[in-house]
C-alpha cells in the first residue's frame, strides 16, 4: 500500500513538472513572437529597413544573444521599444490568466466534493530503541 502511495505522489510531480515546462515553453515562444512582431512594427514606422528591424528584434527578445551595441536610440524609440516589450508581456500575462480560468474550471468539474481523508496505515508497536546505541 505505502509503495503504491509513493508512486503516485511521483507520478502526481512528474504530471506538475511537466506541466509547468510545457506552459513555459508556449508562453516563452508566445512572448519571443509577440515582441519581435511589435518592435519589427514598430522601427518599421521609423523608418528602419526590414532586415534592421528584425536584428534589433531578435535582440530585445532575447531569441538572437546580445546586441551588437552600436548606435545610440532615441528617447521616443527606447520608449516605443519598452512599451512594445510591455504589450507583450501582457499577452502572455492574459495566457496564464486563461490557463489559470481552465484549471479552475476542470477542477470544479472533476475534483470530488467533501473532505479528503488521509489513509492511515496501521504500525505494529514495537519497543523503543535508544538511537546510537550499538549492541
Amino acid at each position: 500500500m505505502r509503495s503504491e502511495l509513493a508512486i503516485d505522489d511521483l507520478h502526481a510531480v512528474a504530471d506538475r513538472n511537466f506541466g509547468g515546462s510545457l506552459g513555459m515553453a508556449v508562453l516563452g515562444s508566445l512572448l519571443i513572437t509577440e515582441t519581435t512582431r511589435k518592435v519589427v512594427t514598430t522601427l518599421g514606422h521609423y523608418g528602419v529597413p526590414s532586415g534592421q528591424a528584425h536584428e534589433v528584434a531578435r535582440a530585445i527578445s532575447g531569441a538572437g544573444g546580445a546586441g551588437s551595441g552600436r548606435g545610440r536610440a532615441s528617447h521616443a524609440v527606447t520608449h516605443a521599444l519598452q512599451l512594445d516589450f510591455a504589450q507583450a508581456i501582457q499577452i502572455v500575462v492574459y495566457g496564464m490568466a486563461g490557463a489559470m480560468a481552465v484549471a479552475f474550471i476542470v477542477a470544479l468539474v472533476r475534483m470530488p466534493a467533501g473532505k479528503v481523508e488521509e489513509a492511515v496505515d496501521e504500525v505494529e508497536a514495537s519497543p523503543a530503541e535508544p538511537s546510537g546505541v550499538v549492541a
